[in-house]
């Protein structure tokens, strides 16, 4: 009780009512939308999109301020193949106020991708667009950053395409984000993967070893490591880092084939 007298102390008299209001309204709305996220699931699960998608527009009319059901409304269309539409809910979801990154990468995806997945289809000058305006608009303005680094090394099937040009800016976005959180292993990690990708040996292993020292079990950063010993020539010295790391003799055997199976998979991809 006493924390409620403290909190209703800070609300002036002639404002409680409609702070009151204002509460009720967020609950009940709450309460709406997560009974709604129950049915819909239940109706998709079923096979019923087009019964789940009735629902939510109905909703949608419903509660027309509302940002969370433009969204949901928006996915039922991108799974229902849609995209124009799915388009138009998101776009609306952001114009209400959603600024959460969830619903910029769901309207990204329906410029080449389907559930977190990019393929046959990407557009990776919309799908950037999209993902430079989450870094300006969202509230995760990081995660929106990695997510947008991520984009810039696909092509245009989707695939990474490490020989582009916008490679160059994923790394440059990856290595302020490390800057910043030092801490942070994730920004390393993945431009070590571009630094390798790349052909630029000496800057990958620099990367994975400042990886490897914020987590020495961390097993990206110990492969990487390994990988870039191999492709520098020191063979030597990967064999006995695998020697080393495992104690069993099949896991370090099958390591350092999958080692010497990344080299010359590599060295294809360069000579192509």
């Amino acid at each position: 009780m006493s924390g409620r007298r403290s909190i209703a102390a800070r609300i002036p008299a002639d404002r409680w009512k409609e702070v009151k209001n204002q509460t009720d309204g967020a609950l009940s709305l709450c309460s709406i939308a997560l009974n709604l996220e129950d049915d819909v699931s239940r109706l998709l699960a079923q096979g019923k999109p087009r019964q789940a998608r009735a629902l939510v527009e109905g909703w949608t009319r419903e509660s027309p301020a509302s940002p969370d059901f433009p969204h949901r409304l928006g996915a039922i269309y991108h799974r229902c193949g849609q995209m124009a539409k799915a388009r138009q809910a998101f776009r609306r979801s952001i114009e209400l106020g959603n600024a959460r990154l969830g619903v910029f990468r769901d309207l990204a995806e329906t410029y080449g991708g389907f559930a977190g997945t990019y393929g046959k289809g990407f557009d990776r000058a919309r799908v950037a667009e999209v993902l430079r305006e989450a870094v300006d608009k969202c509230a995760d303005k990081r995660e929106a950053r990695f997510a947008l680094a991520e984009a810039l090394t696909r092509g245009d099937d989707g695939a990474p395409d490490w020989k582009s040009p916008k490679v160059r800016d994923a790394i440059a976005i990856y290595e302020d984000l490390s800057r910043e959180d030092p801490r942070d292993i994730r920004p390393l990690l993945a431009a070590g993967e571009c630094y390798f990708a790349t052909g630029d040996y000496p800057k990958s292993d620099a990367t994975f070893t400042r990886a490897f020292e914020l987590d020495r079990f961390d097993t990206q950063a110990l492969a990487g490591k390994w990988v870039c010993a191999a492709f520098l020539g020191r063979l030597d010295q990967c064999v006995d880092a695998i020697r080393s790391h495992f104690s069993d003799n099949a896991m370090r055997v099958g390591e350092l084939q999958r080692v010497i199976g990344k080299l010359l998979n590599h060295r294809r991809y360069e000579e192509a």
